[in-house]
């Protein structure tokens, strides 16, 4: 005899747990159950009734309500990505090296008068 897998055991076990509990219930609870039972069963063979709004809704109305909502989204897109353009900075005439490298040296020699400068302009 070959030994049952896991999945069999813990169906089984349910089983049997689900079968002890449903002769608990009281007749007007297994009644309902037994009723819904039989509904559902015999149900099997028939197509179902779709009575909600999605039933009502076709493939010729999902298509240009579709097509719609995707011409949005690249318009969209395509607005936001022209908007965020890169923005130029201003021409400078000069940069600091090249300016050092004119000839005002002199600038360098008096650092410690500017690092002072600054201290005393954001203490006072």
């Amino acid at each position: 005899m070959k030994p049952e897998p896991p999945e069999q055991e813990f169906t089984d076990h349910l089983k049997a747990l689900l079968d002890a509990d449903a002769g608990h219930l009281d007749t007007s609870t297994a009644a309902h159950l037994q009723a819904a039972r039989q509904s559902a069963v015999a149900s099997i063979g028939r197509p179902r009734r779709n009575s909600g709004w999605l039933a009502r809704v076709s493939l010729s109305t999902l298509l240009p309500a579709g097509g719609l909502a995707s011409a949005a989204v690249v318009v969209l897109v395509l607005v936001m990505w022209h908007g965020n353009g890169v923005q130029q900075l201003p021409d400078v005439q000069g940069s600091d090296w090249e300016i050092l490298a004119v000839g005002e040296l002199e600038l360098l020699e008096d650092l410690d008068f500017y690092d002072w400068l600054a201290d005393a302009d954001t203490a006072g």
